[in-house]
């Protein structure tokens, strides 16, 4: 790989590997840069050859495919050609590192964190942490693979590379060193042995604290202090997975005994989960069975989504063992996890169009129908007023979550500085997903006209706003409007003849919210009050963490920026 200036332009070169020449087509790709300044070249060098790995996949399917055998390129290293290879490796690390951190301040503990974990590694001669960078840098330069007999030769250098760019931008950081080292040290870098090492305050390194099971671990995790704003409901998520990833390693398995093996062993297995483990109760289920079962029965195993959680789950819970000391380092790093396949997870939940909304809000049970449980779908004389009527209204005109509105009880709607409001709000047993989900939400003129108000007055005895609804073993209320929302589609898509305007996969009840928020973009609504309205995790600006927005304005914002031209909802007005 190289990066070459031809007079109007930067071009990113790739050697093509032999092997995969008759695939491409060609020796050598080029790739323009669009730019005369090489500082940016350099900066987007990176993206592109990132990029172009990717695509090709050397070292995947791409391969295999193409009977692609490193064993047939191969090289008997002696010491001198792996130091030579390994000080080229050096240099690049050095080159791609300063780009990366290029504008950032550059601090040193993380290099003499990574020098004190490669160090004790080199003393036992353990190369596994190296190996991979080792293979890649070959595989990116179409450098011969070493034979079996001289693959530690190999390693050694590049471990020993690998320390010394740790020590060189460590020196980097604290305004000790400029200019990239003139050749690879013999063993340990100088400036970081004997006495530099134990009086370094950056590397007196804490006694680790005492080692405890991961569902013990994950309790402490769970109360520590980034995590005190989450909600139950996510602790909950977490402690579950963990506990899961408990029962596949075994019940007595430390948190300090777990391998790159066993995590290996584990993240093969969770993609066998089934879905039906997100409501069993930690006491009676077993991980082991259910595992079983998903290989018999693959259509009932979780997706693709659902396994990516788990894998960042296990991988910021290690990283945090890391950083708070429970750990040296995190077996996790060195770990191919594996992707899921389930193309349903792939559906991208879809907005409604104005032509949909006037089918649901034009359907029996707002029109009238036989009654609101199975005879929803069937016109009758019946116009009754309960969760299925309510809930779709106040999604379309509050962009709130499922089951933010199912949990309601009737003193969350009131009266603040002549402003009726939603609170959502997570108080006794309710839930949000975050705390930027607490909120006044401004009740829509709409909503009054149709007469909200009346049914809460009338709900006013009541716990909760609607009471019909049960709640699910996660503590939520949505699941029976989610579920019957679904099928209030499917009975619509029956009597819908034009293609473009049927209902499909990626319509459910959270495209409400998907909805409001593509009508306020489109009316050009304040994206600071948009967020305070939908309950949006605020930006990274300290302005939008200042001040207060007043209900007033929030008010004005939802009648005049959630229009829905073409929506008449008059037929449901209650004077």
């Amino acid at each position: 790989m190289s990066l070459y200036n031809r007079g109007t332009s930067y071009y990113a070169v790739l050697n093509v590997p032999t092997a995969f020449r008759s695939l491409v087509g060609k020796r050598q790709l080029w790739v323009s840069l669009r730019t005369k300044n090489k500082q940016i070249a350099q900066r987007r060098y990176i993206m592109v050859m990132s990029d172009l790995y990717e695509r090709l996949d050397f070292r995947g399917k791409t391969a295999k495919k193409m009977g692609y055998d490193k064993d047939e390129h191969t090289l008997d290293y002696d010491r001198s050609q792996a130091e030579t290879f390994a000080y080229e490796y050096l240099l690049t690390r050095i080159a791609e590192e300063r780009e990366n951190c290029a504008g950032k301040p550059l601090l040193p503990e993380p290099y003499m964190e990574r020098f004190a974990q490669l160090r004790s590694k080199y003393a036992v001669a353990d190369y596994v942490i190296i190996e991979r960078k080792c293979q890649s840098f070959l595989l990116r330069n179409n450098y011969p693979f070493p034979t079996e007999s001289s693959k530690r030769v190999l390693e050694e250098a590049f471990m020993r590379a690998e320390m010394q760019f740790c020590d060189f931008m460590h020196h980097c950081a604290i305004g000790l060193a400029d200019i990239p080292p003139q050749r690879l040290t013999v063993g340990v870098p100088s400036g970081l042995t004997g006495e530099n090492i134990v009086s370094s305050p950056m590397l007196l390194r804490t006694p680790l604290k005492p080692d405890m099971t991961l569902d013990a671990l994950a309790e402490v995790y769970n109360n520590q202090n980034s995590r005190k704003n989450k909600s139950a409901d996510s602790k909950n998520r977490v402690s579950k997975k963990i506990h899961i990833l408990q029962e596949i390693l075994g019940k007595d398995k430390t948190v300090r005994s777990v391998t790159t093996e066993d995590l290996q062993h584990a993240v093969e297995l969770l993609p066998f989960i089934t879905k039906n483990s997100a409501r069993s109760k930690p006491d009676t289920y077993n991980v082991l069975k259910d595992i079983e079962r998903g290989k018999k029965h693959p259509t009932e195993c979780i997706g693709s989504k659902t396994l990516g959680d788990y894998f960042v789950v296990i991988k910021r819970f290690f990283d945090w063992a890391v950083k708070y000391k429970y750990l040296i380092e995190n077996p996790y790093d060195t770990v191919d996890v594996p992707c899921a396949t389930n193309e349903k997870d792939e559906i991208k939940r879809l907005s409604f169009s104005a032509r949909q909304l006037s089918y649901i809000f034009n359907a029996p049970i707002y029109t009238g129908c036989r009654d609101d449980k199975r005879g929803y779908a069937i016109k009758g004389n019946a116009h009754p007023r309960h969760a299925r009527f309510w809930i779709p209204l106040l999604g379309i005109f509050t962009g709130a979550r499922c089951n933010e509105l199912c949990q309601l009880s009737p003193n969350d709607v009131r009266q603040i500085d002549d402003v009726w409001v939603i609170s959502i709000n997570d108080e006794g047993e309710k839930h949000v997903k975050t705390k930027a989900g607490i909120r006044l939400v401004p009740l829509h003129n709409e909503l009054i006209k149709i007469g909200f108000l009346n049914y809460v007055k009338e709900m006013r005895k009541e716990k909760r706003l609607f009471p019909e609804l049960r709640v699910n073993a996660r503590g939520h209320y949505s699941d029976d409007i989610s579920k019957w929302f679904g099928r209030f589609l499917d009975s619509l898509n029956k009597g819908i003849k034009a293609k473009a305007d049927k209902f499909e996969e990626g319509h459910v009840f959270h495209s409400f919210r998907h909805t409001v928020r593509t009508e306020f973009r489109n009316n050009e609504a304040n994206p600071e009050f948009v967020t305070r309205i939908q309950g949006w995790e605020r930006g990274s600006s300290l302005s939008e963490h200042y001040g207060e927005v007043s209900l007033k304005v929030l008010r004005e914002t939802v009648n005049c920026k959630l229009k829905y031209d073409g929506l008449d909802l008059s037929h449901l007005y209650r004077e």
